[in-house]
């Protein structure tokens, strides 16, 4: 056993210490039901195995050290759960009661139950796994996986990590999709099941997509804790099945949760599926990159944590933390975000392959549907848990097992709903989504380009933007915020200029109002990522653009990434931006968003760059002259102060909208910075004044970070305003409690400050939380920060 394991499982015996209440024995009936038995009770042993049992109901069988020293456990039952059963499903056992319901296990311990085998349906086995151990954690069914049926003693066992209620559940169907009639014409969506038990979880669903017009709604149901991969061949069985009866059809694939993995397992690998996507794959909340709520160790850690300050959960959250843990039994291993996952480097590797295909242009059969994946951002934990845990329990981070990040299958996926996990299958605004992306299937990109050079091509392919956009980020007042800053991007150009760009969002928009709007459509707008790509090059050197490329086309054909010894040293976007800058000459103005990735902007290293606002103007290096950067103070301020516009950025009390999605967010920080460029420049004049009221008008715009703050702070101790200083450390702290930038500052402001105490004290908070800091032991010691 690790070290690190054996402090952990200290770590929760004081946190269940914590969170049990010692003694409690329970007797007589519970608001489930009848009692249908006395109950048994026990406290924890000394040493050993031990059995706890309530005759002829259940079995707890307790290995060493699971149970804490003082806790009565009990064990009771009656006939009728709290909560109604999932559809599809039939009761087979009694309730059973273990109690306290908010007791935590040291270890998983086993619990058998004892079931009437006259219930079962006419040909149910135990291999078969449908027959289980199910619990209700306050929000959904869940069934206990890895269970061990003996069908003729008439018991299941399946490992648990808590009290609560418990039932032994049997599927009253086999494993497989359950249909809804398909007319002539239509279009199945099959729902690929997740954590929740039961067809009816999906029932919201059917309902919309019915009033929409859209589907019928199947449900693919499979035995979770059996993994993705078995499930995904299942599905491939059962689509196989359906044809025979349907002839070859094609669907539409939507998974919840681990459904996700499934449905990505299936959908993109064309030997399981073939060609039989209609028009989208579409994951709610899945764990592509892993969760680390599959993690025993984690979870145990989150609830360790909890225990050494004292803080207590209760019986459903409890449930809620487990409940990873306990569905997916052995193949938890399915979810791990580490880079040894076989399943996730499966999908992995084969959306690869599906997004080289959708987005290879010029040599035609590309995919004709889309993956999209969505996510919610609202925790079923409490908010005081955030500081013990990962990003998956953090409001706005993640929906409680799936982080917002971990479900990117790409850099750019949509906005995250402000749901939990489980009602991301029960809210209307996510079917809007889910609907609408179905319904924009059948568009390949590679296809809306081959027209690019037409003002019709261009008015198609922002039309198609702007449907995704709304769908991604989901309003008018976020569209309009991103157009605003389209315009003041093209504004910072000079008449006939270059302009490079980087992603989606930085080009996109700029054509939008160039093509919608005619503004400044003069500007070449250059997506370093198209310039990859033949068919944008030869639109960039023909009309109306004109850029000066001087390569005939079939050399344009003819240009390969260059590769030394298996490395990508130059891509074709490298060698035409080198070639356009040799060509140009320097007649036309040349730019590049200050959006770019720091791979992109070495493009431009070799020349000066100068920062005048949203984009750096690239100019040649005079002779005797290095290549560098600057700022040009006069151009940054006019642009900032007196031609750029922020329609629908700020609220009625002039704060930066708290409704912006963290992308729009993230690219609105740039004003922030072009602000504290400025600042900066009069800060090294000594013009601590002018530096001041720059930093405090770049915080307008980016309030959630610490960065601003910490400007602020070192400004003010520059100026000799020690108070001023504290207090913006301080904040930049409040603001980003995970920052160890904001840590460390605070930390020396204090230990600078003969209050030697006071830092001590916060870098003590935060070893609570990160043990393994070694930073934190090296501030505390005064050795240097590496």
């Amino acid at each position: 056993m690790s070290k690190y394991r054996m402090d952990l499982e200290s770590r929760v015996a004081r946190a269940i210490a914590v969170t049990v209440h010692l003694a409690i024995i329970l007797v007589g009936s519970f608001a489930c039901g009848r009692a249908a038995g006395s109950p048994s009770e026990m406290s924890a042993p000394v040493r050993g195995v031990t059995d706890l049992t309530l005759r002829d109901v259940a079995t707890i069988h307790l290995p060493q050290g699971a149970l804490p020293e003082g806790t009565v456990l009990s064990l009771a039952s009656a006939e009728r759960p709290r909560a109604a059963l999932p559809e599809g499903e039939r009761l087979v056992s009694a309730v059973v009661h273990v109690a306290p319901d908010d007791l935590a296990f040291r270890k998983p311990v086993s619990l058998r139950i004892f079931f009437d085998t006259r219930r079962l349906p006419r040909g149910t086995s135990g291999p078969d796994g449908r027959v289980s151990v199910a619990l209700h954690n306050g929000y959904s069914w869940i069934r206990v996986g890895d269970a061990a049926v003996d069908t003729e003693k008439g018991s299941v066992s399946a490992e648990v990590y808590h009290g609560g209620e418990f039932v032994v559940l049997v599927r009253e169907r086999d494993w497989g999709i359950v249909e809804a009639p398909l007319s002539r014409g239509a279009t199945p969506i099959i729902v690929v099941s997740g954590l929740p038990m039961g067809r009816g979880e999906w029932a919201d669903f059917e309902r919309y997509s019915r009033t929409r017009g859209m589907g019928p709604v199947w449900t693919f149901e499979y035995p979770l804790d059996q993994g993705v991969e078995r499930a995904a061949q299942l599905l491939a069985a059962e689509v196989s099945r359906l044809s025979e009866r349907h002839g070859s059809f094609q669907f539409d694939l939507v998974g919840h949760g681990v459904g996700g993995l499934v449905a990505l397992r299936f959908g993109l690998d064309p030997e399981l599926c073939g060609e039989r996507i209609a028009r989208a794959i579409i994951t709610l909340g899945t764990p592509t990159r892993g969760t680390e709520m599959a993690d025993e160790e984690r979870v145990l850690g989150i609830l360790a944590s909890a225990g050494d300050l004292g803080d207590t959960l209760d019986a459903r959250e409890l449930a809620v933390l487990f409940s990873v843990l306990e569905a997916m039994g052995r193949h938890r291993s399915d979810l791990l975000p580490n880079g040894e996952n076989e399943v996730l480097t499966a999908i992995e590797g084969l959306n690869a392959a599906f997004r080289r295909k959708a987005f290879t242009f010029g040599k035609g059969g590309c995919p004709r549907y889309r993956v999209e994946c969505l996510s919610g951002s609202r925790s079923l934990l409490p908010a005081r848990l955030a500081a013990y845990g990962p990003a998956e329990i953090r409001d706005g981070e993640g929906d409680t097992y799936i982080s917002v990040a971990s479900t990117l299958l790409t850099p750019i996926e949509d906005a995250p709903f402000a749901v939990d996990h489980f009602r991301l299958i029960h809210r209307n605004e996510v079917f809007d989504d889910v609907l609408g992306y179905i319904g924009l299937g059948g568009i390949a990109w590679p296809e809306l380009f081959e027209s690019i050079g037409t003002h019709e091509g261009r008015l198609r392919i922002v039309d198609v933007w702007e449907k995704e956009f709304l769908l991604n980020q989901g309003d008018e007042r976020s569209l309009a915020v991103l157009l605003d800053l389209a315009r003041n991007f093209l504004r910072s150009t000079e008449r006939d200029a270059i302009l490079f760009t980087n992603g989606d969002n930085d080009t996109y928009p700029l054509w939008y109002v160039q093509v919608k709007d005619s503004i400044r459509p003069d500007v070449a707008v250059a997506n370093l990522s198209l310039l990859n790509t033949s068919v944008f090059i030869k639109y960039l050197k023909g009309d109306p653009h004109r850029a000066p490329i001087t390569l005939s086309d079939a050399e344009i054909d003819s240009l390969r990434a260059v590769k030394e010894d298996g490395r990508l040293v130059r891509r074709v976007s490298d060698q035409v931006v080198g070639h356009l800058i040799e060509e140009n000459g320097w007649e036309r103005p040349l730019y590049y968003a200050v959006t770019l990735n720091p791979t992109n902007m070495a493009l431009f290293d070799p020349h000066r760059r100068i920062l005048e606002g949203l984009v750096y103007h690239v100019l040649p290096a005079g002779p005797g002259e290095e290549p560098s950067t600057a700022v040009d103070v006069d151009i940054c301020l006019r642009n900032l102060e007196e031609l750029y516009s922020y329609e629908g950025l700020f609220d009625d009390h002039n704060s930066l909208r708290s409704d912006l999605d963290p992308d729009l967010r993230m690219i609105i920080s740039n004003y922030a910075a072009l602000y504290f460029a400025v600042g900066e420049e009069f800060q090294e004049q000594d013009q601590h004044e002018r530096a001041m009221t720059m930093f405090r008008k770049g915080l307008s715009f980016a309030p959630g970070h610490a960065s601003p703050r910490l400007a602020l702070a070192e400004l003010s101790l520059e100026m000799g305003e020690d108070e001023e200083a504290e207090h913006w450390y301080r904040e930049a702290f409040r603001a980003d409690p995970g920052s160890f930038s904001a840590l460390e500052a605070l930390a020396r402001y204090y230990f600078d400050h003969d209050r030697r105490a006071e830092g001590m004290r916060i870098l003590a908070r935060w070893l609570e939380r990160h043990p393994d800091d070694e930073r934190v032991l090296e501030l505390m010691t005064g050795a240097p920060v590496q």
